[in-house]
């Protein structure tokens, strides 16, 4: 059988009870696991709620980040990864719960911990608002008065929450407990390439993190032109980990940056339309009001046909469709404004 329609297959019958399943990464491991071993005579029903049950166990051994789906290879450097650290690991179990056994046995119970841990933690931060508003006022008084440049800014602790795709996170109060685990997992996840809300699951759970294959960090701001138009700037940065990444990953990843940046099926602008932009800006448009647009767009085609007589235009729809071809650019595409 077509390895993808199993695949499809076997998604389709996850219960809702094992929501958390759907889009797994290890799906094909659970698949590879149960495939390889037991009755090839077995019924398609029996396959799939085998594979289900295995893939549920992996759920319980990994934890897993958005990306590509793991090969045995990403496997292999989790489980190593995953004893370079254990002493680190292990010292952070010990300081807080008095052992090197994880604290909880499920992701449930520690998302629960940090929460109530965190909201303790800021019950006591509050309480020295009003010291804290005048030390900091003293602070950035000596710093402007010995031109010091003061980077103030805040921790916040990642970690997973089942039944919930995005990353929470929970803001930890230096000399606290959650603020060394922050900065401890974060110090991992930059040394090692996993994620730090695995490795702070991996800390409190004993679940092993397993590193994403590729990771794109997407990043979107707007801007204002002075003549009014919004402009849209999208960035996508990917690192990739993977040591055995194939043609057919690196188009999936290629066709994520794409849709990010530029959006699908984007063609480039020629140096006309940037022209055509560049003019409309300079006569202070495009015109917003009603009665006033015919003659901007016959200003901006006299203006052209002026300053290039080798190429002259008689239509003012010529003049438009290269603005607008070009303003369009300026805009974010489709697939992220949906997203």
């Amino acid at each position: 059988m077509d390895p993808e329609k199993l695949e499809q297959r076997i998604e389709n019958k996850i219960p809702d009870s094992k929501k958390h399943l759907k889009g797994s990464p290890l799906l094909g491991s659970a698949i590879y696991n149960i495939l390889k071993v037991g009755n090839r005579n077995r019924s398609d029903d029996e396959l799939d709620r085998q594979v289900i049950d295995r893939l549920e166990n992996l759920h319980r051994k990994y934890t897993v980040t958005p990306g590509l789906r793991p090969t045995p290879t990403d496997m292999l450097l989790g489980e190593a990864l995953t004893r370079a650290m254990a002493p680190q690991v292990e010292e952070l179990r010990r300081e807080r719960f008095g052992h090197i056994n994880p604290p909880f046995s499920t992701m449930e119970e520690a998302a629960s911990w940090i929460k109530q841990s965190s909201e303790a933690d800021l019950v006591k931060w509050r309480e020295k608002r009003e010291q804290r508003r005048k030390a900091l006022e003293k602070i950035e008084r000596l710093a402007k008065e010995h031109l010091i440049e003061l980077d103030l800014k805040s921790t916040l602790l990642p970690y997973q929450k089942p039944g919930d795709e995005h990353v929470k996170s929970a803001p930890a109060i230096p000399r606290t407990y959650l603020h060394k685990l922050a900065r401890e997992t974060a110090s991992m996840a930059k040394h090692t390439g996993l994620s730090q809300d695995a490795l702070v699951t991996h800390v409190l759970t004993g679940l092993k993190p397993l590193r994403s294959r590729a990771q794109m960090k997407t990043t979107r701001n707007g801007y204002w032109v002075p003549r009014g138009e919004q402009i849209t700037v999208n960035e996508a940065t990917v690192v990739f980990r993977a040591q055995d990444l194939t043609e057919k990953e690196l188009r999936s990843v290629y066709k994520n940056v794409r849709a990010h940046v530029g959006g699908k099926g984007t063609r480039s602008l020629e140096h006309k339309d940037v022209e055509v932009w560049t003019l409309v800006q300079e006569l202070g448009g495009p015109p917003q009001q009603h009665g006033s647009k015919g003659l901007f767009w016959n200003k901006v085609l006299e203006r052209w046909n002026r300053e290039h007589p080798d190429e002259p235009y008689t239509s003012t729809n010529w003049a438009k469709n290269h603005y607008f071809k070009a303003a369009k650019r300026l805009k974010p595409p489709r697939d992220c404004e949906k997203s």
